[in-house]
């Protein structure tokens, strides 16, 4: 009797002993954050007591928390704020360009969008300044050309500079994307009457305004409205895919998404219907397979239309590095690509694995960091 009671008692404070080692949410050393980010050129952004610093993935500190705002590193420079004025961090935490100007953009193509005084202007990663503020509106460089406005957004117009400054095409458009592909959408006329088209590097309108709404291109094809219907062109200007549907999304992985009487699908390039619209919703395909809802739930399909997934989620993410959270009941947890749970819901938000193989997740009122097998980053030490 006494040995069977030792053993029943053994056992009792063996269970005790594991269950305390799989709280790992009550961990001292878990890393618990006000705000978390995806990690971005291998560090975090992240909130502390009300300031943001940068996090490595090994849970050390690379920036200690001690800005008043901040933004995602970006070609090796993250814009900080300090005392209201914002400038330029490396990562080592150095402060390589002074906090001084009103606005910021991150650095794109070696030059960063800055505002003073209501004027925008260029500097390069050294601070020095490439082109004054002078311009009523602008956006960062996009294949060596920047859109900028003279005069405000209802009355002034939209041109494009190089990096000395120079006009390249003159401000002329009443409103103006970025270049990509190597033509940029502008528009002639306002937001109800106006028409889109596209214009080259030189400025020269290779596709007249014609269009309700014109968007960016993409892997050589771009989506467009005419008559409330959604196609798309090609660079050339034909027609590729007759605007025919109510919505679509763009081209991902060779597939885009339509929809037509309230029912979604997907289209190939050359416009045939792959996957006959049949769901309510539909995401783009990542990792070869796509999330699609059914009466208020969410599964995944592969390209050829099979359910890999069947729809039973509240809500899903789309895939990455295999892994796809998932939300169900109120919490959220992450599937894999065949829809076995490897992380079970138990997270009130998360933000999906990035390429370091790290997920932001938020337990109550504070984020952390887990690993691809639910394991918590826990600080350096």
């Amino acid at each position: 009797m006494f040995l069977r009671l030792s053993y029943l008692g053994l056992v009792i404070v063996l269970i005790f002993f594991l269950a305390g080692c799989n709280s790992d949410t009550k961990n001292s050393d878990i890393l618990w954050f006000e705000e978390a980010t995806s990690f971005l050129e291998g560090l975090a952004l992240v909130k502390v007591a009300n300031r943001y610093g940068y996090l490595a993935t090994n849970g050390k500190y690379i920036v200690e928390p001690r800005f008043e705002d901040a933004s995602p590193f970006a070609e090796g420079l993250a814009a900080v704020k300090v005392k209201n004025k914002w400038g330029f961090i490396d990562k080592t935490g150095k402060v390589v360009i002074k906090p001084e100007y009103d606005r910021v953009f991150s650095f794109a193509e070696e030059s960063a969008c800055i505002s003073v005084g209501g004027k925008w202007g260029f500097i390069d990663k050294t601070g020095k300044t490439m082109i004054p503020p002078q311009f009523d509106n602008a956006f960062p460089f996009s294949e060596n050309l920047a859109p900028i406005t003279v005069g405000d957004w209802q009355t002034g117009k939209w041109g494009f500079i190089d990096k000395t400054g120079k006009y390249v095409i003159q401000p002329q458009y009443d409103d103006a994307a970025p270049f990509s592909d190597g033509l940029a959408c502008v528009r002639i006329g306002d937001w109800q009457t106006g028409k889109s088209g596209y214009i080259d590097t030189k400025g020269t309108m290779v596709i007249q305004p014609q269009f309700e709404f014109g968007f960016a291109f993409t892997a050589g094809f771009a989506k467009v409205r005419s008559e409330g219907k959604y196609g798309f062109i090609k660079k050339n200007g034909e027609m590729i895919i007759p605007p025919q549907f109510d919505s679509t999304g763009a081209f991902e992985e060779g597939y885009a998404s339509i929809e037509r009487n309230g029912k979604s699908g997907f289209i190939d390039k050359t416009g045939v219907v792959t996957i006959h619209p049949q769901f309510d919703e539909v995401s783009s395909f990542q990792e070869g397979l796509a999330s699609v809802k059914l009466k208020d739930k969410w599964g995944f399909v592969d390209t050829n239309g099979k359910m890999i997934v069947k729809p039973k989620f509240d809500w899903v993410g789309g895939f990455r590095l295999g892994i796809a959270n998932i939300k169900s009941k109120e919490k959220c947890g992450f599937i894999n690509t065949s829809g076995k749970m490897i992380i079970q819901p138990q997270f009130d938000e998360v933000i999906g694995f990035s390429d370091v193989g790290l997920a932001a997740v938020k337990v109550s009122d504070k984020w952390a960091y887990i690993d691809k097998d639910g394991k918590f980053l826990k600080r350096f030490k």
